[in-house]
């Protein structure tokens, strides 16, 4: 199982967005090596982020919507589920009309859409789907798995799988997932891929609200192909909802330790020689972020430590902290997201490894590393992160995707800096969205990227301004 893991990351933002520069929560995964997406969290705007991406150089969607085949949701609250209808009416093909002949042939292949998640998702998506009178080609389909807690749809309730009443017309039978005695849900995802297999366990973790974590295994095959082919490790991804505590994940997080490990930091604790408009003490951030179900960069870092986790991607970022613009201070912006990181890094003290806060369009890239391998070198952190400044136009273009290596061999992508001009001219002033991008340089390293495709060279990781010319004002406390 050679074939690369993408996970790109389309909205970073926590439920006080959609904002300027940051959508609300979603994030694919390319991990079957078959084109295939597997979505986690679907809020608002998800869709319009596919037309939004960075395009390669001729025009092109390096992500479809179109591919999405496996959506998981990590909870039901507005900023992680608003988007879920819009990508259903959009993955599956519009019913013909009377005029139209050999449907089936004229439309393409059927589609079908795999949608899991908590208690409620099937009868949130029968419900608007009703309201909305909304129906899709004849022969496409999706399917709604729920993961139910034991206790959940048992005797007393019929569980929403087995009912014919409500159902819609697209909808097939979906399964009613109930936990184990651990109170796990295990490999209720098994996908052949490469030879391997790619596994999907889950397990609640603490927030508000019930919620869970997802955790995606890359198995590679048991025996190789032949004799002389090399012999692989297994890859873990493990990708959490919101929460202030995942701690009860932590058995399906190890052995192996996750390659990647992607936790929320709603809020953070900015000292005053980073921002000096910050009053609010380091106890009382804390605090309240616990309160609220949420976590910090410091309990970001101290989860990462506790699983062994390689590298850390912080998510869900409260909108007090936007990605950094051209205008408005870039430097501050950035020097804010850097103390983030910083504190991430410290609770984590995986040295010389460095924690790496999300911006849209983030690629982290995690390659394949053979049980032989020497033992790759942590990715550079965010001190050789650079700033780079981009002009804003009318129109949109692909900014050029800058990458780290995870051995400390750093590669550029793009054709020199002919094309980075260009795309830096093209980038529209209503993107709100960044680019960013850490690339291993060999097999066997983890890391974080941007934009896809394009020649390498050597250079150092940067980090992209997405460009706007309004000026940003200080939204409110994310609630959500």
């Amino acid at each position: 199982m050679s074939q690369y893991i993408n996970v790109t990351f389309l909205g970073t933002s926590s439920g006080g967005g959609p904002s300027e520069s940051r959508n609300c929560s979603s994030l694919v995964m390319d991990t079957i090596g078959d084109g295939s997406l597997w979505m986690i969290d679907c809020a608002e705007g998800t869709l319009r982020q596919f037309f939004f991406q960075p395009r390669g150089p001729q025009g092109q969607q390096y992500l479809r919507a179109a591919r999405v085949s496996k959506v998981f949701i990590t909870h039901m609250h507005a900023d992680h589920t608003m988007g879920i209808i819009t990508l259903i009416r959009n993955v599956l093909r519009a019913p013909p009309t009377t005029s139209d002949t050999g449907s089936s042939q004229a439309f393409g292949q059927a589609k079908r859409l795999e949608l899991y998640g908590p208690r409620g998702l099937r009868a949130f998506i029968r419900t608007i789907f009703d309201l909305t009178h909304s129906r899709s080609h004849p022969d496409d389909r999706f399917v709604v798995h729920e993961l139910l807690v034991r206790g959940e749809g048992g005797e007393s309730e019929e569980p929403s799988a087995d009912r014919e009443e409500g159902r819609h017309v697209n909808e097939e039978v979906g399964m009613d997932i109930v936990m184990d005695e651990d109170g796990f849900w295990r490999g209720f995802v098994r996908e052949q891929a490469g030879g391997g297999e790619v596994v999907v366990d889950a397990g609640s973790i603490i927030h508000r609200d019930p919620c869970i974590g997802y955790i995606v295994t890359a198995n590679p095959p048991i025996r190789p192909p032949h004799p002389m082919a090399p012999t692989y490790l297994p890859r873990k991804v493990v990708i959490l909802g919101d929460t202030s505590d995942p701690s009860a994940l932590a058995p399906l997080c190890t052995s192996p330790s996750p390659d990647l490990l992607v936790h929320e930091a709603t809020d953070a604790h900015i000292p005053t020689s980073v921002d000096p408009m910050s009053k609010r003490s380091k106890a009382i951030v804390r605090e309240k972020c616990s309160e609220r179900g949420h976590s910090t960069p410091v309990m970001a870092g101290e989860f990462a430590k506790k699983v062994g986790a390689k590298k850390l991607v912080l998510n869900h970022l409260g909108a007090r902290f936007p990605a950094p613009l051209v205008s408005n201070n870039p430097r501050l912006r950035n020097n804010i997201l850097k103390e983030m990181e910083r504190q991430a890094t410290e609770a984590w003290g995986r040295v010389p490894s460095q924690a790496c806060a999300a911006i849209d369009f983030m690629r982290v890239i995690i390659p394949p590393e053979k049980v032989d391998a020497p033992v790759a070198q942590p990715t550079p952190g965010p001190e050789q992160v650079e700033e780079m400044e981009m002009e804003s136009s009318s129109s949109r273009g692909t900014p050029a995707a800058a990458s780290g290596s995870g051995s400390g061999n750093g590669r550029t992508q793009g054709n020199g800096k002919h094309r980075r001009k260009r795309h830096h001219d093209d980038r529209s002033s209503r993107s709100g969205s960044g680019n960013r991008q850490l690339r291993g340089g060999s097999e066997g390293s983890s890391s974080t990227a941007g934009t896809p495709g394009g020649s390498s060279s050597q250079g150092q990781s940067r980090r992209h301004n997405p460009a706007s010319s309004r000026p940003h004002k200080k939204p409110r406390t994310p609630e959500e």
